[in-house]
């Protein structure tokens, strides 16, 4: 009986990798989401971590490393011995952050709770909740931190239970896991003595913990000066921990944003009427409750810029809400049917989030999926690109060390950042090293290669040809846009008039077209519009040749969408397109972005473009 009861957890897992894996091998677009951790953690491979002093590296140029001291160490030393032991691919990655997540669960369930019988119902809670779901597989620093604040409490709770010195070393681990997991980690002591400060024996052990903690910091500080000749905790102190931030209304509605984003707002009134039932009946909170809603007040306290503006920090407000409702639940007179509601309400919730996230991270992600030859690394948004936030390196490669980890570890497709000023340079040693690269996307900020050998066959018109007009807002620029099917590549041509856009094709030849017309708002309100025109002509040695035109409406200012066109041009001569749109009847243009969606052209009888 003990061990079916102690199974159910595992049922529960079990059951929601079945039920979530298809949003498991789905693009994540989580904002922090972008494989900056794992690039990191690959300096550290072959040995190098002594080498880089145990600290993160995110780049070498001309011999010299790139230190990033803002957080301690532990999380890619962590990621560089598990690539060590299982290789470089993104399922260990994820996998690794969802166990720390479960460890926490399990910590938590075993601890922290008043109820022991309540293994299934815990983690159903806390694997189904949206909120978890959408962090608990970023690859950011915070599941090694709640897995350590998490420790650290469930350590304290049990050397209260039994103080022996087995328990007190345990503590002390707990204490330095959490030092060098991330900042965050650092309050759990604090929280702890709060909670205990009118007990001697508590209080004075948590105070020596306090000054462990102190020493542990400044140890680590005078490491990461002494190494990299810098100390970046204290350059954010003055934006992320300014008190003056609590009394600013954007803080609270950024917060609530974040909380309707993640959350939805059914599972998010559901939690609030169910902590405002628990107060009502006065039940007494568990452990767990106590702790995490006091941990999560002096953290929002002590950084409010930080915990509002990086949605990732809601990672720690996860423990809050599944231990209300289990807390809830538990005390319910009808448990099932509130755990159903529960359920019901959270399921069906889009954890992708692709309607407010990076389109183009999100579609690319999509389209390179559909071809399992071609090799992913990392993030899978970041499509196995390293994306460096702050400017410090955001493109791959961008130095002679990181193109000599390309020729030594060579991925099928890379991104270059054309907006960065040591992209120009780089295109040149990318292109040397990585014979038979095609463009596959391209915008006028970025461009994706693909190796030839793993290309699909059909191309995209957008990167057929250059884009001239890049200073004019109305030239045709290559997008990816939101549709009510999902991101989706585009044209994006403002039916201004005078500006079509022009494809060339090395090889005059039979081709077979696909696209969609569409009429896209780049607002969310309605719009006035009176629909826009589309025309695609030929250019053969005969002349210019109509081969589509059609008028879209736009009913009610919603946005219109064609059906997918398919033309097989039968002009063995064919060598340009001039893909043109002009606005409707009252010349009304004001509002409307027209745009041709994955245009995409297939040459047939061996011509390529």
């Amino acid at each position: 009986m003990h061990t079916a009861k102690a199974g159910l957890p595992l049922l529960v897992i079990a059951v929601f990798i079945a039920v979530r894996l298809p949003n498991l091998r789905a693009p994540f677009v989580n904002l922090f989401d972008t494989g900056f951790q794992e690039a990191i953690a690959l300096h550290h491979l072959a040995g190098r971590a002594a080498d880089n002093y145990f600290l993160p590296v995110i780049s070498e140029v001309d011999g010299a490393k790139v230190f990033h001291t803002a957080h301690p160490p532990l999380l890619h030393l962590l990621y560089a011995g598990l690539y060590g032991i299982f290789g470089v691919h993104e399922w260990v990655s994820r996998l690794a952050a969802l166990a720390l997540y479960l460890a926490s669960l399990g910590l938590g369930l075993g601890c922290l709770t008043t109820e022991r019988r309540s293994g299934f119902l815990f983690f159903a809670l806390a694997l189904f909740l949206p909120l978890p779901f959408a962090l608990a597989l970023t690859t950011n620093y915070e599941p090694l931190s709640l897995l350590a604040v998490t420790l650290v409490a469930v350590a304290f709770v049990r050397w209260q239970q039994d103080p022996r010195r087995l328990r007190l070393l345990a503590l002390l681990f707990a204490v330095l896991l959490a030092c060098l997991s991330d900042w965050p980690a650092y309050l759990a002591v604090p929280v702890l003595l709060l909670l205990q400060i009118r007990r001697h024996k508590p209080r004075k052990l948590l105070l020596a913990l306090l000054l462990l903690e102190g020493a542990i910091f400044a140890a680590i500080l005078f490491w990461q000066y002494a190494a990299a000749g810098e100390i970046v905790f204290f350059s954010h102190a003055a934006t992320r921990n300014n008190p003056l931030t609590l009394l600013q209304p954007q803080t609270y509605l950024l917060l609530r944003d974040h909380l309707l984003a993640l959350l939805g707002p059914a599972p998010l009134l559901l939690a609030a009427a169910l902590f405002l039932w628990l107060l009502k009946a006065r039940a007494a909170p568990s452990p767990g409750l106590r702790f995490f809603s006091l941990y999560f007040l002096v953290l929002f306290l002590a950084a409010p810029q930080l915990v509002c503006k990086h949605e990732v920090y809601l990672y720690y407000l996860v423990p809050i809400l599944v231990f209300v409702a289990h807390d809830a639940i538990i005390r319910s007179p009808r448990p099932w049917l509130l755990l159903a509601i529960a359920l019901a309400i959270s399921f069906p919730l889009d954890f992708q989030h692709a309607a407010f996230r990076n389109y183009r991270y999100y579609f690319i992600a999509q389209q390179v999926q559909q071809y399992p030859e071609i090799r992913l690394a990392f993030s899978t948004p970041a499509i196995g690109v390293f994306r460096y936030y702050d400017g410090i390196e955001t493109l791959f490669p961008t130095s002679a060390a990181a193109t000599r980890r390309l020729r030594e570890r060579p991925m099928d497709l890379i991104a270059l950042d054309l907006m960065n000023p040591e992209v120009a340079p780089a295109i040149n040693e990318v292109r040397e090293y990585q014979d038979g690269l095609r463009l596959r996307f391209a915008f006028r900020d970025e461009q994706y290669y693909i190796r030839e050998d793993v290309l699909p066959k059909d191309f995209y018109l957008a990167v057929l040809s250059g884009w001239q007009g890049a200073g004019d807002w109305r030239a045709p620029r290559p997008e990816v846009i939101p549709t009510p099917f999902g991101p989706a590549y585009a044209i994006r041509q403002h039916p201004a008039g005078g500006h079509p856009a022009v494809f060339h094709f090395i090889e005059p030849g039979r081709f077979r077209l696909d696209f969609a017309a569409a009429i896209q708002h780049p607002f969310p309100f309605r719009v006035q519009s009176d629909g826009a025109g589309f025309t695609i002509l030929a250019e053969t040695d005969a002349g210019k040749r109509l081969l589509f035109s059609r008028f879209l409406p736009d009913p009610g200012g919603r946005g219109a969408f064609s059906p997918d066109y398919s033309l097989v041009t039968n002009l063995s001569a064919l060598s340009a397109l001039y893909v043109i749109t002009d606005p409707g009847p009252r010349n009304n243009f004001a509002f409307d972005d027209a745009c041709w969606l994955s245009a995409r052209v297939d040459p047939l009888e061996g011509n390529a473009p």
